[in-house]
């Protein structure tokens, strides 16, 4: 019997909060001329808060969208209705209903390191949760990274969801497709939460197509 699995994905934004503790960019020590410099301060500052979305340190959680098994419609929650606690909440039971057997790509490295410091950073707790989101590599359960076992557990040449669904001919709506992520933080919230259902969607086909290749769960 295939026991239950929770696919998911999470969409994050800049803490303002914690962004502003982030050091003051410096230009390099031979920039002379002001206005040289000036630029350059302002340009690195711009790559701090594009990244800063990526990094739970100064990021926080603005969806999680989750579906236990393959049938069905995912769950979307969202900070323009819930606080991230809230959100975190929801996806920690959902996680714990499944005994933390999840899917999706790139969870083990981004999704599920980005909800435990959330997690760690408003003072939650975890319980028996928490020992069943790590796992060791090259094991496919019970969190099973589509990313890392397509890309054989590289840290480089890896491609992003959208790449591999577009190269393998996986369903998705064009319309979602042309979101610019890095602009997830202006998005309003139908969009977001299309966005978000969608990944969940690819990720359940992605699951499918590799399943009996990759691995047989």
């Amino acid at each position: 019997m295939q026991q239950p699995r929770l696919f998911l994905d999470i969409e994050t934004i800049p803490d303002p909060t914690a962004v502003l503790l982030l050091p003051d960019p410096e230009a390099p020590s031979n920039y002379k001329d002001p206005a040289k410099i000036d630029a350059y301060v302002v340009e690195k500052r711009v790559k701090q808060l594009n990244r800063a979305a990526l990094d739970p340190d100064t990021g926080q959680i603005c969806a999680a969208a989750f579906q236990v098994g393959t049938g069905g419609v995912p769950t979307v929650l969202t900070h323009f209705k819930l606080d991230e606690r809230a959100i975190l909440d929801a996806a920690f039971a959902a996680l714990a209903s499944t005994q933390g057997r999840c899917v999706g790509y790139n969870i083990l490295r981004f999704d599920l390191p980005f909800l435990l410091r959330r997690a760690f950073a408003l003072g939650m707790k975890l319980g028996e949760l928490a020992a069943k989101l790590t796992q060791k590599r090259g094991a496919v359960e019970p969190v099973t990274d589509l990313m890392s076992i397509l890309y054989n557990w590289s840290l480089e040449d890896t491609k992003g969801l959208q790449f591999v669904v577009d190269r393998y001919g996986l369903g998705r709506d064009p319309a979602i497709a042309a979101v610019d992520h890095s602009m997830i933080k202006d998005l309003d919230e139908p969009t977001l939460m299309a966005v978000a259902a969608d990944d969940v969607r690819a990720t359940i086909e992605l699951f499918d197509r590799m399943n009996s290749v990759y691995f047989n769960l």
